[in-house]
């Protein structure tokens, strides 16, 4: 063969049959929309706590865990940890339920170290059709596709793309393992996550730090990559965040509604302030700005919202999720959560919040009941 028919016979190859490189890892924006999708639809009923429509929202989370390679805790069998919640108005119990899972790291034994990424699932149901025609609609549903949907989302997203980058060798297996929780009772109180705090089913020693998300998916068309922390003077997680973040593009704010105490309102609170916390002191110190300490894990809560509106409202719905942001702060995040070090993340001094890091074992009547 000629040199020219050669390299014809080359090109034409490389056309019909080109090689294909390794995968990057990514986060499918067709996989974040079929999740919300299912969370957000009527057929949900706003997932209410206890609700039966809760129930096979938290079978079908423990799935989507397994179906992204995550794992049970060590020690138990399956995803699910199980609580009760009072009503306070009834005294009636409710059941609740976490879903928990892990992507291990290398370390293992009394070496493992846990970062959380969270999110709650649930929401605050339906209203009744009285309430409904005083507000001139047919609508009664909460779908709560912002609150908090997207937050499930997008940890459901991160998890994936971890999964996937490891796999493809795109990113090293870092040492601390990653567990990714969703929370229940976030609407009726902290609950699932106090839960957590409470009961622990890991010491709490061996957290290093914890991400919470909370309502993600709206920007209004002005808000595109542009996230903030609540209480992000507290510790440096922000810091150890923002380099990768704004090198893909993002910018990482403060608390924009500062006089909300959201920080304390999310559920990253139960493990910043910890199992023993006083809450009257707590309140005592936002009012009177008074010194007050508290036993806790550097934990916060990642957001895009910006005082919107939907929020605890029926419109709260699927066509206000800004799918190409989230997708991209699923990728952002994911490859900010790869970069931390084991350990780094610290509380920072601060003239009211005195917080330091627990240490030693978990109560084990508390360990033991969260096994149950």
């Amino acid at each position: 063969m000629k040199p020219g028919n050669l390299f014809i016979a080359f090109l034409i190859t490389a056309l019909l049959f080109p090689v294909s490189s390794p995968a990057e890892p990514s986060a499918s924006r067709e996989e974040i929309q079929t999740w919300m999708t299912y969370l957000s639809d009527d057929a949900r009923q706003g997932r209410a706590s206890g609700t039966p429509e809760m129930i096979e929202t938290g079978n079908w989370l423990a799935q989507q865990f397994a179906n992204l390679g995550l794992e049970p805790l060590p020690g138990q069998e399956d995803f699910f940890q199980h609580f009760s919640m009072e009503d306070p108005d009834s005294a009636e119990q409710t059941p609740g339920r976490n879903i928990l899972g892990i992507l291990p790291g290398t370390a293992t034994g009394e070496d493992r170290h846990y970062l959380i990424i969270s999110a709650h699932y649930d929401h605050i149901g339906t209203r009744s059709a009285a309430d409904a025609n005083a507000n001139n609609s047919t609508d009664r549903i909460f779908n709560g596709a912002n609150d908090n949907a997207s937050g499930v989302a997008a940890m459901l997203g991160i998890a994936g793309y971890l999964e996937r980058a490891i796999a493809n060798d795109e990113l090293a297996r870092p040492t601390f393992s990653i567990l990714f929780a969703a929370w229940d009772g976030e609407e009726k109180g902290l609950r699932g996550s106090g839960f957590f705090v409470s009961a622990p089913p890991i010491p709490l020693s061996s957290i290093d730090a914890m991400i919470n998300l909370e309502m993600v998916g709206v920007t209004d068309g002005q808000y595109q990559n542009s996230l903030w922390l609540t209480g992000s003077e507290y510790s440096d997680l922000k810091a150890r965040l923002q380099p990768a973040l704004e090198a893909d593009g993002w910018t990482v704010e403060a608390d924009p509604f500062p006089d909300y105490s959201l920080f304390f309102r999310s559920d990253n609170a139960p493990f910043a302030l910890g199992p023993d916390a006083d809450r009257s002191a707590l309140a005592s110190a936002l009012k009177e700005q008074r010194p007050v300490r508290f036993t806790g894990i550097p934990a916060h809560s990642i957001s895009t919202w910006r005082g919107q509106d939907h929020y605890h409202k029926v419109k709260d719905e699927l066509g206000l999720i800004d799918f190409e942001n989230l997708e991209n702060l699923v990728i952002a995040l994911a490859g900010a959560i790869a970069d931390l070090e084991s350990g780094a993340i610290q509380w920072q001094s601060h003239p009211v919040f005195k917080f330091r890091r627990p240490t030693g074992e978990p109560h084990e009547a508390a360990a033991a009941a969260s096994r149950e």
